[in-house]
């Protein structure tokens, strides 16, 4: 990457730099593992800690980043005449790529610029976050097959981000979820993350048991454990309507939150809804 060499504001940096390694002692005084915890996390904890002096100070006190604060005291880019720190920009926005401890402590310490190699796109980087949705609570769904394997009701989607000391084999690490009838639970509740679970019951109905209902619950308390979820809805008979194969990106957002960003979205709209439910 390279690119030119400019004055950038501080307060246009889009958010703070999450992949900040093993040297970070702020992460590390309070048990935050910067590889093995979520990017929830440490935002969730860099962001709250900038109102508290006493954090600031454990920053000051780390040889590396008390060394950077100094140098911006002095109005001074920290040695930007051994290694640059590099931006991404788009739409007057920034992203680190390059020199994370550095910009960290710029947009801690209050400094009002800094000097770095920036590179401009012209399309967005797909870094840019995307709004949270809804609120956390109980969610419902059912569906009916009769035997002519016409479906009516609506199916979740779930897209949760496991790490992997979290991991179930029924979900990819990052992947995009149909929870339908292969994840039968009987209807008792699975839990997948700390605060998060969910259950699938699947049962013949009908005078001659001709029918099949599966109905679907997914439970997610206020303080569930940080990570990325979201949680879609997809209407059967809404999907019969649409003429070319069906995507996640045509199913309605219940709940979502965490650090999404452009280029999770841009996924739904390449990952194809399973058309056996279609009807």
């Amino acid at each position: 990457m390279t690119g030119k060499i400019c004055t950038v504001n501080v307060a246009d940096i889009a958010e703070y730099p999450t992949q900040l390694g093993a040297t970070c002692k702020l992460l590390n005084v309070y048990g935050i593992n910067a590889y093995s915890d979520t990017e929830e996390s440490i935002m969730q904890k860099l962001v709250e800690s900038v109102d508290n002096p006493d954090d600031f100070e454990i920053c000051k006190s780390s040889s590396r980043c008390g060394a950077f604060w100094v140098k911006y005291q002095q109005g001074v880019t920290p040695f930007i005449d051994r290694e640059k720190i590099q931006l991404r920009e788009s739409g007057g926005n920034y992203w680190v790529a390059e020199g994370k401890h550095r910009t960290c402590m710029a947009m801690r310490c209050g400094a009002k610029t800094i000097e770095a190699e920036v590179v401009h796109s012209l399309h967005s980087p797909g870094e840019r976050m995307i709004p949270s949705i809804g609120n956390a609570g109980e969610y419902c769904f059912e569906w009916v097959l009769n035997r002519k394997k016409f479906a009516t009701g609506s199916v979740p989607v779930l897209w949760m981000n496991l790490p992997t000391h979290l991991y179930d084999e029924n979900f990819p690490v990052d992947g995009i979820l149909i929870l339908d009838e292969r994840f039968d639970t009987r209807g008792e509740l699975k839990e997948v993350a700390p605060g998060i679970s969910y259950s699938v019951k699947k049962e013949k109905v009908g005078l001659l048991r001709t029918k099949k209902t599966v109905a679907v619950k997914v439970k997610i308390i206020k303080d569930h454990y940080k990570t990325r979820i979201w949680l879609m809805r997809m209407e059967l008979k809404k999907i019969r309507k649409i003429e070319r194969l069906p995507l996640v990106s045509d199913a309605d957002t219940l709940y979502r939150t965490g650090c999404w960003r452009e280029h999770h979205q841009a996924k739904t709209a390449h990952t194809y809804f399973p058309t056996a439910l279609k009807g």
